[in-house]
């Protein structure tokens, strides 16, 4: 009898548990009927840094959610009220010079009083700071949950795209499957 089985670093397994146990499972979109730009967002299930969640957003095809105006900025900031919440806005590349993580144009921000101060090299932004205000936090470091965002429904998404994304890591070495033969 056949068996598989993995050989490699046990990253890709990690990763893979990490992705679904994180990413969002329940979606809402913002609708034109009420204003909104027909965009889906979903938050995070469990806290992590800026890096890893813009990458797990990245990977399954999503954005760390980009603000154009306070009516997004509030229809996000209440899908985590009063909590922190990790959004595409950072200074990783330049310091000083915020850009959103998926090039959208910058034409709205909402600093708390002070910030961003790069207390510490803080490049990354969370929202509900003190209300509904804007900090910067350190990207790698910080763990608090994200907002995703989605031009489409991630619930019409194929699974073999996210197959494929995840098929991608093996590729890449951080897993390979491979028949073992049995015993006998």
């Amino acid at each position: 009898m056949k068996k598989l089985s993995i050989i490699g670093s046990g990253v890709l397994l990690a990763g893979v548990s990490s992705w679904a146990a994180t990413a969002p499972t329940i979606w809402f979109q913002w609708s034109s009927g009420v204003g909104g730009n027909d965009h889906w967002y979903g938050v995070s299930q469990d806290a992590d840094t800026w890096q890893a969640m813009n990458n797990l957003a990245v990977g399954l095809g999503y954005n760390l959610a980009s603000l154009g105006d306070s009516n997004e900025e509030n229809f996000v900031s209440n899908l985590v009220p009063e909590q922190n919440a990790w959004i595409g806005y950072n200074d990783i590349l330049v310091e000083a010079s915020f850009v959103w993580s998926d090039g959208s144009p910058v034409t709205y921000f909402n600093w708390a009083a002070g910030e961003p101060n790069d207390a510490g090299g803080e490049d990354a932004t969370v929202i509900n700071w003190s209300g509904v205000s804007w900090n910067d936090l350190p990207h790698d470091g910080s763990r608090v949950q994200a907002i995703f965002e989605s031009v489409n429904n991630p619930a019409e998404v194929p699974e073999s795209s996210h197959a494929a994304a995840v098929g991608g890591l093996a590729i890449l070495g951080f897993g390979i499957w491979r028949p073992r033969r049995s015993r006998a």
